[in-house]
């Protein structure tokens, strides 16, 4: 006899409010839609604070964008009250451990059974050691997860670890529908599968499965066929399928049924036609267009790299084609109902390859802001005389699923979703409409709390640097862009972690961060502008030049790593190289493995993802650990030093031209935004 888990919990929540008790709870959490309904249902009662700890997802950045996911919807929802959250780092050798000899199992099978002990474990341990009443998990408001097996084992370790188990189904009283409808509201990222690799292949098979049944079958020639029996060539093989495949006998009946079908709609069809006026044919004509089907080359594109900086969408790939293929042109092809278009990349052909780019440095690329709303299939397109042939373009990445948010635009803002289209299985971008609360730009009021910065005769940064940012925000404001500061009044902020002033410009989705400081040297004045390695100046020439031209605000006179007149870019030195591998010898740690390009400043480095350098991963000390180190998405980053503080001269200037350099600042951000 099954045990009735809701009605445990019931009582449960009944003896709580009996004697007015708010307990701790210590939730399990497997991903932001499943934990809504178990957050709108259980924060009534409980103080709860999300435990994220998923070894078993399949790679980094899944299991990012789940966590970024989690984040947003504790900050964003309505409740009782106030969700704490903890992100456990994420170390898929946990899992793989646990999983070996069972990688054949079926999906909710011994290995399954594993998997939950092994995060259950970890929750109960985390609840016992930081003295939570209870702990449970959001797993049972899933219908393929067995409820009687997950509450067992929470029994278990709830007497192991001696902290209360709290017994749920959370699937009961309709908690999976209202997860997806919170789901919804919320725009949550509602990922297709459990998170495992193997959860993953299961669910590309049952794919492959329903597209086998459909009357259009693509072969791996980009040919469309009917013939079931003739064009079984997917990613399945031809056995895998056989359940789910009428005989040929049935089929053919069902082909004559079709045909007889068919033809009884065509006579209606050419009816209707004829006893329609001329104008309404156009509307018919336009009702009917189908979306274009591409025929597609056996060979494939491989995709290299793809990454978001800034407003930018970056890819780099190739595609093997041999010696002797001709071709004019290379483009790039974006696939849609209505808005169809290409692009053409930087492409060159050596050694019977193509080699593709969209843009060599950084903050360059494609816009994505430009893009309409719609479902977006992208091809690699050769032309020769008037042959066009279409090549899939494979993701070879680790980053399966990359999320972009346009900047905002008469209060809109547009979602773009880059991933593997099921269909074609190329590279896919879907454009939405959303209320995600993102933002465009984050404002870093440099230093604050026990660091006062760089100070000169009892004046310090922090007296300055967080007006700098509020006069700024409002400024950018008016303009209609959503901004955000790391710190809004005078304490601490931490550096490296969740909510820290380098995770926030991921944790908003903004595109663009600018830390505001004061200088500090005693042969030094003028102001600087430090921007990455390896971008298009265009930004940092246009707020030199409007800067100087306030009241001739000076160009810094320092030449140390200077670009042109007010530009700085600081890269890694020799030294900085050996420094770090003489303190993994000591501190007995890998070295980081930087290079001479790595940025030095943790406000471009950090914030940037990859491709700026970001290696602070926790090996030195838990405080050092950038939880978004890995990031193919990165918030295009300067730092912006208003002269010196050291200097009277450009003191007096920042005291008296202060809302000055500040609208210099924000007209630079609008010109090249609008540019």
């Amino acid at each position: 006899m099954k045990t009735n888990y809701q009605l445990i919990l019931d009582k449960t929540i009944e003896e709580l409010k009996k004697n007015e008790k708010v307990p701790k709870l210590l939730l399990h959490s497997c991903c932001a839609p499943c934990s809504s309904y178990v957050l709108e249902y259980l924060s009534k009662y409980f103080e709860i604070t999300i435990y994220y700890y998923n070894p078993n997802i399949d790679t980094k950045d899944e299991f990012d964008l789940r966590s970024k996911e989690q984040i947003k919807l504790i900050n964003d929802m309505h409740k009782t009250r106030e969700i704490n959250y903890v992100i456990e780092t994420f170390d898929p050798n946990e899992f793989e451990e646990i999983a070996k000899g069972h990688e054949e199992d079926k999906e909710g099978g011994e290995r399954c059974t594993l998997c939950y002990n092994l995060r259950l474990e970890k929750t109960a341990k985390y609840a016992k050691e930081n003295g939570f009443d209870y702990f449970t998990t959001t797993l049972s408001i899933s219908p393929y997860k067995n409820s009687q097996k997950l509450n067992n084992i929470g029994e278990k370790l709830g007497e192991k670890y001696n902290v209360n188990y709290l017994y749920a189904d959370f699937k009961k009283n309709n908690g999976y529908k209202r997860s997806i409808e919170l789901s919804k509201m919320y725009n949550l990222y509602r990922q297709d599968y459990c998170g495992c690799k193997y959860s993953k292949i299961e669910h590309e098979r049952r794919l492959e499965r329903k597209r086998a049944l459909e009357i259009k079958i693509p072969t791996e020639d980009g040919v469309f066929k009917e013939n079931l029996d003739d064009t079984l060539v997917s990613t399945l093989k031809k056995e895998d399928l056989k359940k789910d495949i009428p005989s040929k006998g049935e089929y053919k009946e069902q082909k004559v049924n079709k045909k007889q079908k068919k033809a009884v709609k065509m006579m209606l069809f050419i009816l209707s036609l004829a006893i329609l006026v001329i104008p309404s044919y156009c509307m018919i004509e336009n009702a009917v267009a189908m979306k274009k089907y591409v025929k597609y080359e056996a060979l494939r594109a491989n995709i290299d790299e793809i990454y978001t900086y800034g407003r930018y969408f970056q890819l780099n790939g190739n595609l093997e084609v041999g010696e002797d293929y001709q071709f004019d042109k290379v483009s790039l092809y974006f696939n849609n109902d209505k808005n169809s278009f290409e692009i053409e990349p930087i492409y060159s052909f050596e050694n019977g390859v193509i080699n593709f780019k969209l843009n060599d440095k950084i903050n360059e690329g494609y816009i994505l802001d430009d893009m309409k709303i719609g479902n977006y299939e992208l091809f690699l397109k050769t032309y020769f005389n008037e042959e066009e042939k279409y090549y899939i373009l494979e993701n070879k990445t680790d980053y399966q699923t990359t999320l972009y948010y346009s900047m905002t635009e008469n209060g809109n803002r547009k979602k773009y979703t880059i991933n593997t289209e099921q269909y074609y299985n190329t590279l896919n971008i879907s454009v939405s409409d959303t209320n995600d609360d993102v933002y465009d730009i984050v404002l870093d009021p440099g230093h604050g709390g026990k660091d006062p910065g760089a100070c000169n005769k009892g004046i310090c940064e922090t007296d300055y640097t967080l007006n700098f940012a509020n006069e700024l925000k409002d400024m950018l404001e008016e303009e209609g862009y959503r901004v955000k500061l790391t710190r809004e009044d005078n304490n601490t902020l931490a550096t490296y972690g969740y909510k820290s002033r380098t995770a926030i410009p991921y944790e908003t989705f903004s595109k663009y961060t600018f830390s505001l400081h004061l200088n500090a040297g005693p042969k030094c004045n003028g102001f600087e502008i430090y921007t990455p390695y390896n971008v298009d100046y265009k930004f940092a020439n246009m707020l030199a030049t409007n800067l100087n031209e306030v009241n001739d605000f000076t160009y810094s006179t320092n030449t140390f790593n200077k670009v042109s007149n007010g530009i700085y870019t600081r890269t890694m030195s020799e030294k900085e190289l050996k420094d770090d591998v003489e303190a993994a010898i000591k501190e007995n740690r890998e070295p980081y493995g930087y290079t001479l390009f790595t940025n030095y400043y943790y406000m471009i480095r950090e914030v940037g993802g990859y491709k700026t350098g970001a290696y602070v991963d926790g090996r030195e000390s838990e405080d050092r650990n950038n939880p978004f180190v890995k990031s193919n998405s990165g918030s295009e980053s300067y730092i912006i030093e208003l002269g010196y503080i050291t200097n009277d001269e450009d003191l007096n200037y920042v005291n008296n031209y202060q809302t000055e350099y500040l609208t210099a600042i924000k007209d630079s951000i609008v010109t090249y935004l609008n540019d």
